[in-house]
């Protein structure tokens, strides 16, 4: 079986890894897997994914949204006749169009990892995209995965389909074993993963801190990845009088062992699909307190493996982590409650299967 895995580019990120994770397991998915990107931005070095099949279409020089559209579909149809796919599996938005023009034929998967692939919360563009997002899924009569069930319902409301062309398959990592050890410091220590931006919410985080050290003075949060608020991030920083106490990390190359130093894990991100940050700290066994808003909610279990707050609620997040740094009994509750959750619905080996049926259906 032929695949092909087409991608808008390689940058780091969660749904950017989640294709490479899946490309490197084609053993297991019993799969022949390319990955096309339309850019050749490629950030991702691990050894792991140097075998991966891998082409680009544009360098990212000349990108231009909408005008390279048409070229670039003539470039892909190229490279897909080359391969002759007995499916694609599209995993980003900006290329659905893209296929669609291209005029491959062949059976599609659109892969909707979050609610930003529908257009939810951009009333303009929604308006003017999603006609042709709906022609899109008429002509190239696609299936779609997607990893939680309130995602699946707006997805099928978004494009007019039928729910029973939507596939649940929940998100899932691999964790080696040394890492589900939790190795405690003495100093109490938050850690957030994920790009640095206002839907992430590491600015929530530094205020969060900065209320914290009031009455733990040798509070610590470490944040690992970059992004566009790292400059704001650095001032708030310095003003607040925080640089013993926050650490701007930047991307590293073992995340896990910074993660399994910590003591709890914040996610404050405004909305996601299914956080794989999450599932990552819920596998080495951390207590997790985040916002209560889609995709987290369907990962963390309220006052299970961690705590939910309504959103923006900065006072909360702070009464929680109290909560949680005062009583070891709690704390540990729920980290063996992250690590149960994790075992039973989000190991790899769960998610492979998934995607080697949709692979098998096709």
């Amino acid at each position: 079986m032929k695949v092909v895995f087409l991608v808008h580019s390689l940058r780091k990120g969660g749904a950017e890894r989640l294709v490479l994770e899946l490309a490197a397991s084609k053993k297991d998915l019993n799969a022949e897997i390319t990955v096309i990107s339309w850019l050749d931005t490629m950030e991702y070095r691990e050894e792991k994914y140097k075998h991966i099949k891998y082409k680009s279409i544009l360098p990212e020089k000349k990108y231009k949204w909408l005008i390279s559209l048409k070229s670039s579909s003539k470039e892909l149809n190229k490279m897909l006749n080359d391969i002759s796919p007995d499916s694609i599996f599209i995993f980003s938005h900006s290329v659905l169009w893209l296929s669609l023009l291209s005029r491959y034929k062949t059976s599609y998967v659109n892969v909707v990892q979050g609610y930003n692939q529908i257009s939810k919360f951009k009333k303009l563009k929604k308006l003017l995209y999603r006609p042709i997002d709906i022609i899109s899924s008429r002509l190239l009569n696609f299936d779609v995965i997607t990893p939680t069930k309130e995602l699946a319902g707006e997805i099928a409301r978004y494009f007019l389909i039928n729910p029973n062309k939507i596939k649940i398959i929940p998100n899932g990592v691999e964790m080696n074993k040394d890492y589900m050890i939790i190795d405690h410091n003495k100093t109490f220590t938050i850690c957030m993963l994920g790009t640095l931006g206002r839907q992430k919410g590491q600015h929530l985080a530094i205020e969060g801190i900065a209320r914290l050290i009031s009455y733990y003075p040798k509070m610590k949060l470490n944040i690992i990845g970059e992004g566009v608020l790292k400059d704001y991030l650095i001032e708030e920083i310095a003003k607040l009088n925080l640089d013993n106490n926050v650490y701007l990390l930047g991307r590293v190359d073992d995340a896990f062992e910074i993660m399994r130093k910590a003591d709890i894990f914040w996610h404050l991100s405004v909305t996601e699909g299914m956080p794989l940050a999450i599932i990552e700290a819920m596998a080495i066994g951390l207590p997790i307190i985040g916002f209560n808003v889609e995709g987290v909610r369907d990962v963390v279990v309220d006052h299970q493996n961690g705590y939910l707050v309504e959103y923006g609620d900065v006072d909360s997040i702070v009464k929680k982590t109290s909560i949680l740094i005062d009583s070891d009994d709690t704390r540990k509750m729920m980290s063996m409650k992250s690590q149960d959750l994790y075992n039973s619905k989000y190991r790899k080996e769960f998610m492979l299967q998934g995607y080697k049926d949709c692979i098998e259906n096709c």
